[in-house]
């Protein structure tokens, strides 16, 4: 069973899954979307999408400005 385990949590020996909207607090929201905001913000300046990559900067700090407040 563990074997299985493993094979599904990629490594993990217990369950490892994600935490349903309701239960996490706004803090935590703002964090998981600044993270992926940073991977898209990546990618887009090794696209060379200059544009977009702006468009995120700004999202990014509208939300470090919420989570301050």
């Amino acid at each position: 069973m563990i074997k299985i385990t493993r094979q599904y949590q990629q490594g993990h020996d217990v369950h490892v899954g994600s935490m349903p909207d309701a239960l996490r607090t706004p803090d935590e929201r703002i964090e998981e979307r600044l993270q992926k905001l940073a991977g898209e913000l990546q990618r887009a300046v090794e696209q060379e999408d200059y544009e977009r990559a702006a468009r995120i900067k700004k999202e990014i700090i509208q939300l470090k400005g919420q989570g301050e407040a």
